[in-house]
């Protein structure tokens, strides 16, 4: 079994950490998975948004083409937080009349990330779930 050491590059950027690239080391090679964007929780914890998530989510739901940045806006600032099944969030937020963002994301210790989002009219079916905020 091959160690990996994982390092993180955080950049300044307008009065936000923002996290642009992670480099894997792996002997011989170096692999550079590169991240689009991210937001912050509503707990202070950096969600990655990665490319491979990103078309992940444009593949099962490709009306959202024009919205990353309401993908973003959701998770930093959200109607309400729902707890998920395991152990992920989901930030919704009407983006029109009637019509919601989810954006289901995991928080480790240091940072988090984006599982997926989609657009529902739907909220009854997420009403058993706990609220976790507001």
């Amino acid at each position: 079994m091959t160690n990996l050491v994982i390092y993180l590059r955080v950049l300044r950027w307008n009065k936000i950490n923002s996290l642009r690239s992670i480099v894997i080391y792996n002997t011989p090679e170096i692999i550079f998975l590169n991240m689009i964007n991210n937001s912050i929780s509503k707990n202070g914890i950096l969600i990655r948004l990665t490319e491979e998530r990103w078309n992940h989510i444009l593949n099962n739901h490709s009306e959202l083409i024009d919205y990353k940045s309401e993908v973003l806006k959701t998770i930093e600032n959200p109607d309400k937080i729902l707890e998920g099944s395991q152990d992920e969030f989901l930030a919704i937020k009407e983006i029109i009349t009637g019509k919601y963002m989810v954006v289901v994301y995991r928080e480790l210790l240091n940072d988090g990330f984006i599982i997926t989002a989609y657009l529902t009219r739907r909220l009854r079916s997420l009403a058993k779930r706990k609220q976790l905020w507001p």
